[in-house]
């Protein structure tokens, strides 16, 4: 049996990340009584189960509309609710552990292409991705964020081969566009290594005809299904958000770097920040052009959000891509610097040094982000869940109800929605923070209620008449959701 593991590290590491991500999801899931720990995993799911009873790419049956970031996320979604609504539930998170195995599999590869490490060092590194706690909450999240984790470690290590495959790398650039427009970054290291071989003579001019030519056309349908179904080239959210916190430009940009940089160091990412820099002087001593388009991804994509979307919510779900190629990166550093230690001894020491920190704040903040994971599954059905269960039994089916988060109340209310966060009524952009036109919106559009959080807009309680209130705590602060009656 261990002859046959240590000639299989792939089994062994798939296996350990299976363990792991199922413990998480199905403990947090028992825990905290079964949900998401987003209300935006609600908005996926409601489009799924439109398009697998109808074909139609809808949030509210009958109107086309593109309130889905990620396209091939919910078509996934999709084929499993063609069994079932409830399939499709259980099935998302069936996909998302399986990814997620994938995800530290291609990890633990990439980082095996720039170095050479012994069966313990792959086990170390395996067990540092999978136990990262903001890789499983976004396992166990109901979004594609570990399809995407997942596609860009693909990528990585595609570009990290001695002789890469240009028409992969551009299949796989395209593809990923499909699950988050962000994706486009990923440009940016791939060029990188293509002109750098290019120049080396290591590569023809004409393999760029092998890499543009998948990416073309995978763009080209891209843009063509946002454009019939939202009239633009990205989807709604990609505008929607950017207004929505525009607010917070006004920070330093210093300051909104630093924002952007703490997620991803909560956690193991502090502890290998040492194996991040290593990983510099380690790309410039070898000349390591993959390696070098890794780092300036991972510093570039902190740039970009802290430019265009400074926010941090929910334990930086935006960053939390951007966490393994960090872990790939700082592992690589921390493992380059420990073998360069001469004396025997002394190395022994520095690695059993750092493997026992490593591994102690790993196991802690496995746990710290079940409890986290648990509670925000909680919040999430506490104000969004039972508010639309309320409306539900309560509002008559034909009135429209406006609503700041669509998610849950899309999914289980059935009414018509006005969407004032612009996702599936993105007319609402140009003017979602301003209250007086808002209010003035509702009331064009025949809302008879309004449900959001009762501190969102501050005047949304001369709208009308409060009829129902959900409280939960959050980070020991009370959250209130409110119900008003706007007629």
């Amino acid at each position: 049996m261990k002859t046959f593991l240590l000639k299989h590290p792939a089994f062994v590491i798939f296996f350990l990340s299976l363990l792991l991500a199922t413990v998480f999801v199905v403990s947090g899931q028992m825990q905290s009584g079964g949900g998401f720990p987003l209300d935006d995993a609600w908005i996926h799911q409601t489009y799924a189960r439109n398009l697998a009873a109808s074909g139609q790419w809808s949030y509210t049956a009958g109107t086309v509309s593109g309130g889905s970031t990620s396209p091939l996320w919910t078509l996934l979604i999709a084929a499993a609710d063609l069994i079932s609504a409830q399939a499709g539930l259980w099935l998302t998170f069936v996909f998302s552990i399986l990814l997620f195995s994938l995800t530290i599999w291609l990890g633990v590869k990439t980082l095996s292409a720039f170095i050479d490490l012994p069966f313990s060092g792959l086990l170390l590194a395996a067990f540092v991705l999978a136990s990262e706690w903001h890789l499983l909450w976004a396992a166990g999240s109901g979004m594609e964020t570990i399809l995407y984790s997942a596609l860009i470690l693909a990528l990585f290590f595609l570009l990290a081969q001695e002789h890469p495959c240009w028409g992969k790398i551009g299949l796989f650039a395209g593809l990923i566009l499909w699950v988050r427009p962000d994706g486009l970054t990923l440009l940016g290291p791939i060029l990188l290594v293509f002109v750098s071989r290019c120049l080396q003579k290591k590569e023809p001019v004409r393999a760029i005809f092998a890499l543009v030519l998948p990416f073309v056309v995978l763009l080209s349908a891209y843009i063509a299904f946002n454009v019939s179904t939202t009239g633009a080239f990205f989807p709604n959210t990609f505008y929607a958000k950017q207004q929505e916190y525009s607010a917070r430009w006004a920070l330093p940009l210093l300051t909104r770097i630093g924002q952007e940089i703490l997620p991803i160091l909560t956690g193991t990412g502090i502890v290998l920040l040492p194996g991040f820099i290593a990983a510099i002087v380690f790309t410039f001593q070898h000349r390591s052009v993959p390696a070098a388009g890794m780092i300036l991804w991972i510093l570039g994509s902190i740039l970009v959000y802290a430019i265009r979307l400074p926010v941090t919510y929910q334990h930086g779900r935006y960053l939390i891509p951007i966490i393994a190629p960090y872990l790939v990166v700082s592992l690589l550093g921390m493992f380059w610097l420990l073998q360069r230690i001469r004396l025997p001894r002394w190395q022994k020491l520095g690695q059993f040094s750092w493997a026992t920190l490593t591994l102690c704040t790993a196991v802690a903040f496995y746990f710290t982000g079940l409890s986290a994971y648990c509670q925000d599954i909680s919040l999430i059905d506490h104000l969004m869940v039972q508010p639309a269960r309320w409306v539900a039994e309560n509002v008559p089916s034909e009135k429209i109800i406006a609503v700041h988060d669509i998610g849950a109340m899309g999914y289980f209310s059935g009414h018509q929605l006005v969407d004032l966060a612009g996702l599936a009524n993105p007319e609402v952009i140009p003017f979602m923070r301003d209250e007086p036109r808002l209010h003035q919106y509702l009331l064009e559009k025949g809302c008879a209620y309004f449900v959001g959080f009762s501190d969102w807009y501050s005047s949304s309680s001369q709208w009308g008449r409060v009829v129902q209130t959900f409280t939960a705590n959050y980070q020991n602060q009370p959250q209130t959701v409110v119900i008003i009656d706007l007629q």
